[in-house]
């Protein structure tokens, strides 16, 4: 084989690599969610008091829910890689009475 073409097959095949590597992680994030992660938009920056409604118009739905003894939290991935997880937490009411990272 041509030094040149070895290169060129070596180049196309790294390239195929690299894009694979941005386009995989946001399809698999998407295919297990349902929607990207929240990207700059900041939970910390929504009132204690604010309704569900409220809390989805601002970030979307949430990415998980989970319910315990009339508490239900909403779990926010702020990266693709779930590193920045927010939780939100809401009263009997449906009011949040909480928000942690």
């Amino acid at each position: 084989m041509k030094p040149g073409k070895a290169f060129g097959i070596l180049t196309l095949v790294l390239t195929e690599f690299m894009v694979l590597g941005c386009v995989l992680p946001h399809a698999m994030f998407v295919a297990e969610y349902g929607r990207l992660p929240l990207h700059g938009r900041d939970p910390f920056a929504i009132p204690k008091g604010s309704t569900k409604d409220e809390v989805r118009a601002a970030l979307g739905s949430p990415h998980d829910r989970s319910v315990k003894d009339n508490v239900e939290i909403w779990y926010y991935h702020g990266d693709l890689f779930e590193m920045a997880t927010y939780r939100m937490e809401f009263d009997a009411k449906g009011r949040l009475v909480n928000c942690w990272w």
